[in-house]
């Protein structure tokens, strides 16, 4: 299931994440989060606890990284 949603200028898609490696409760989830300043939203990202999965780079004709938050589930933005 794929669900798109917006706050403010920020898109957003939240889908089940069968490629997990960590599984919380039922399942884990993947968001993929739509910015001005990938970077920037990366960083504080990472300063609020969040782990780097992959650097934000070229990718999919996004500039795309990728996160675990601190329940390991995947963020993609």
């Amino acid at each position: 299931m794929v669900a798109q949603l917006a706050v403010d200028e920020a898109d957003f898609w939240v889908q089940d994440d069968p490629d997990a490696e960590t599984v919380v409760g039922d399942g884990s989830i993947r968001m993929i989060l739509t910015v001005a300043e990938p970077e920037a939203v990366f960083q504080q990202a990472l300063v609020a606890g969040a782990t780097e999965v992959a650097p934000v780079a070229e990718g999919h004709v996004w500039r795309v990284g990728r996160l675990a938050d601190p329940f390991g589930d995947t963020l993609l933005g």
